[in-house]
């Protein structure tokens, strides 16, 4: 009776534990199944996302013993995993990072990784699209990293989803983390972006003389409140219309693939 109970308490507290939201810096990399995490499979057929271990499919995991791996199926794709609950902090930016890859460079493989406010599917496709590669044919691992900064402090999780047409191969997901991003600050560093004008009243014109490319473009305020973003940019010069945005101070991230630069700039 005293092992039952034991038992019944051991699972009790891991339940708990599970359902708290984690903290950042976080990682996880499918070692442990039972950590929150969950798959929902919305395909019409029976494949879905499954946790392997090393080697399975001719694949080594990114890090550890396991990964996550979609094998293919004879409809279209459309399988979630859904992240644990993480805690983040309204107007602080998060570096998110995760490896995944294909198996056979003749197929081509979809991944899209989204974060929203619960881990539901729900609640991803409500919320931000972070990262989608409709053309992935990498046999090899490949390390993506993307930012993101919550408007309000909450629990939020992330949804990696499998878009993949019928009959290709295998998409796999390792390693994943977060990590509070650091940021290089132009007011002390020297300038990779010219953001002018500054103050500016409607056009605000952003260029980088170096053929950096522009992912993404965050205008936010002191409560970390988004007024204004732009995604999916890959371009070097971005003109934004912040005419609608209030008079006031604001923060600029400008995301590229070599990280984010912030700068301050005055709406009048």
């Amino acid at each position: 009776m005293k092992k039952l109970l034991l038992l019944s308490l051991l699972i009790a507290n891991q339940f708990e534990a599970q359902s708290q939201a984690a903290n950042v810096p976080y990682s996880y990399g499918f070692e442990n199944f039972t950590e929150g995490w969950d798959i929902v499979n919305l395909g019409t057929g029976t494949a879905t996302w499954f946790f392997w271990e090393n080697g399975d499919n001719g694949v080594t995991s990114a890090e550890g013993n396991n990964y996550a791996g979609y094998f293919f199926s004879d409809t279209d794709a459309n399988s979630w995993i859904l992240s644990r609950k993480i805690n983040m902090s309204a107007g602080i930016t998060y570096a998110i990072s995760f490896q995944y890859r294909g198996q056979v460079p003749e197929y081509t493989e979809c991944l899209k990784v989204t974060i929203g406010n619960n881990n539901t599917v729900a609640a991803q496709i409500a919320g931000t699209l972070l990262f989608e590669n409709n053309q992935i044919q990498s046999d090899q691992w490949v390390t993506k990293t993307v930012y993101y900064t919550p408007a309000a402090s909450g629990n939020y999780a992330l949804g990696f989803n499998v878009c993949s047409i019928a009959w290709q191969a295998l998409l796999a997901v390792d390693d994943i983390r977060i990590n509070i991003a650091t940021l290089s600050n132009e007011d002390y560093a020297t300038p990779q972006f010219s953001v002018a004008p500054n103050p500016v009243n409607n056009l605000l014109t952003i260029e980088n003389p170096h053929g950096l490319l522009i992912g993404k473009i965050n205008i936010s305020d002191n409560l970390g409140r988004i007024m204004k973003q732009i995604v999916n940019q890959s371009s070097t010069s971005v003109v934004l219309d912040i005419a609608n945005v209030p008079a006031g101070m604001y923060i600029l991230l400008i995301e590229t693939e070599n990280g984010i630069t912030r700068k301050k700039i005055i709406k009048e």
